[in-house]
């Protein structure tokens, strides 16, 4: 696992708990509210995904090291 997917792992570890406990403490318990906000977070991961330019960052990969991304180091 690279180091930006480690940190991205690792913040969604806390902050997607820790966003539903407080919006569930915020709504005195309402959990549906609560579930609808992390999935929140699913929706605004997958319309960011839409912006990622695959080729344009294997290119800049290449010319960074030398080699495709998949091929072993």
């Amino acid at each position: 696992m690279t180091c930006g997917a480690s940190f991205a792992v690792r913040l969604s570890a806390i902050f997607g708990p820790m966003t539903y406990g407080l919006v569930t403490w915020l709504t005195h318990g309402n959990h549906r509210l609560a579930i609808a906000s992390t999935g929140l977070f699913f929706v605004v991961g997958l319309a960011l995904r839409t912006r990622v330019n695959v080729p344009r960052g294997l290119a800049a990969a290449v010319a960074a090291n030398g080699k495709t991304p998949s091929q072993p180091g």
